[in-house]
């Protein structure tokens, strides 16, 4: 069973979790706030922003409204905190709908607003969303270069909490590439630094995660037990989206040691869960799942169904990444039942969307290059007037020493012929006495 898609989820919730503090208003008590005129741009982008966490994952078409209302208060003021704020959120709101390449741009603007405050936290914060975009479009070396570069700045501004979430996603980076040493190097970091500040939140997360390296390792007993003692944390600090997430990964460990029985009863709940909390991203990985393990224990039929689920899902929330994983596992289940012309259907429409995620990534690549091409560009032709302006100083200030050397020798003839001639009075004066 694939559990990158799992893995990746880990990382997004891992990453969103510092960023979304509690909520002690309502969105109606929140709308009064940033429509009060009366108050400032940055007290009304505050409510906005709280209102839009509220929103993310149960009505995403609300919350990227509000971020766009962000965007736009924020524009008036021309204030780089506020501007950095409204597009870190909207990077959120993209990334949380799936739209990867969208939530890229904004962290990159993000990013360049922290850049111009020189605020190396909000930078750390931007490149490690960045950096978790880049994973969950499949492009880990990006990913990794900038988790690292987003480290370095962490560390700078001795910002823990961050250094140790972004120690637990790059050892979710190693996990994708199989090396399994690196990836438990720096969980032990995480984990040394979660303890020192105390964060029951992010260590229940980096338990989370190293359940994930050993399942990846087909050790499921060990990965059960890393997942038992987050979901004792997260049951203490009644996080119901991450205890939902819990039942999905210890569903796949299950599966892994094909008792699939557990498996259903975990997947099962999760999804109860997740429809509770009306939570669409979470749903549509628990229906997947259910798909996934129904297929493996051979209960076709059922398994159809959970990904017709899938299918719907994954529709309403634009996710093109699940749509096209679904669809690859429909036309599996069509292969098993003899449906020749459905598995046929699916299957084109699994290339379909594979190709579209292909072209656009490589869109990606290449508008990147573009742009990296045209600000090197502009450096080397800065540099030119630099050195051409320089040149130029110094034949002007050559001009003017030339200058002024040439006015010191008038003026000393003056002084000279002057002086001779009044030498000369003095003597004819002289003479007529």
């Amino acid at each position: 069973m694939k559990n990158l898609d799992l893995l990746l989820l880990s990382v997004f919730l891992l990453a969103l979790t510092p960023i979304c503090r509690a909520q002690d208003k309502s969105p109606g008590e929140l709308k009064k706030i940033y429509e009060n005129n009366n108050l400032s741009s940055a007290e009304r982008l505050d409510a906005m922003e709280e209102a839009g966490y509220l929103y993310l994952n149960q009505n995403p078409d609300s919350a990227m409204y509000l971020g766009r209302a962000m965007m736009e208060l924020a524009a008036k003021t021309r204030k780089s905190a506020l501007l950095y704020k409204a597009y870190f959120f909207m990077g959120n709101a993209y990334a949380q709908s799936y739209n990867l390449g969208r939530a890229i741009d904004f962290y990159k603007k993000a990013y360049d607003k922290a850049v111009e405050m020189k605020d190396e936290k909000k930078m750390a914060s931007a490149l490690q969303n960045h950096a978790i975009s880049h994973q969950q479009s499949g492009n880990v070396p990006d990913a990794l270069a900038c988790f690292l570069k987003a480290f370095k700045l962490a560390e700078k501004a001795a910002d823990k909490h961050q250094m140790a979430t972004i120690c637990s996603n790059i050892g979710l980076v190693y996990i994708v590439q199989e090396d399994y040493a690196r990836s438990l190097e720096y969980y032990s970091k995480a984990q040394v630094l979660a303890n020192n500040i105390n964060d029951n939140q992010l260590l229940a997360n980096i338990y989370a995660n190293l359940g994930s390296l050993y399942y990846k390792k087909q050790e499921y007993d060990k990965a059960l037990s890393q997942l038992n003692k987050a979901f004792e944390l997260k049951t203490g600090m009644n996080d119901k989206a991450g205890i939902a997430n819990l039942h999905y990964e210890m569903a796949e460990s299950y599966a892994g040691k094909a008792d699939y029985a557990q498996a259903k009863k975990n997947a099962v709940k999760g999804i109860e869960i997740c429809t509770e909390i009306n939570y669409a991203s979470l749903l549509c990985r628990g229906n997947y799942l259910m798909c996934n393990i129904l297929f493996m224990s051979g209960q076709y039929n059922e398994a159809n169904q959970y990904g017709m689920k899938a299918l719907n899902c994954a529709r309403d929330q634009s996710n093109i990444y699940q749509l096209r994983d679904t669809y690859k596992l429909l036309a599996e289940i069509a292969s098993k039942t003899g449906k020749i012309k459905a598995e046929l259907e699916y299957t084109k429409i699994y290339h379909r969307f594979n190709d579209s995620i292909v072209a656009e990534e490589n869109t990606r690549k290449k508008v990147q290059e573009q742009l990296e091409y045209e600000y090197q560009k502009k450096a080397m032709a800065d540099s030119l007037q630099m050195v051409k302006m320089r040149k130029i100083r110094e034949m002007e200030l050559e001009k003017s020493e030339r200058s002024g050397n040439g006015k010191g020798m008038y003026t000393m003839l003056i002084l000279l012929g002057a002086t001779t001639l009044i030498v000369l009075a003095l003597f004819l004066f002289m003479r007529k006495k």
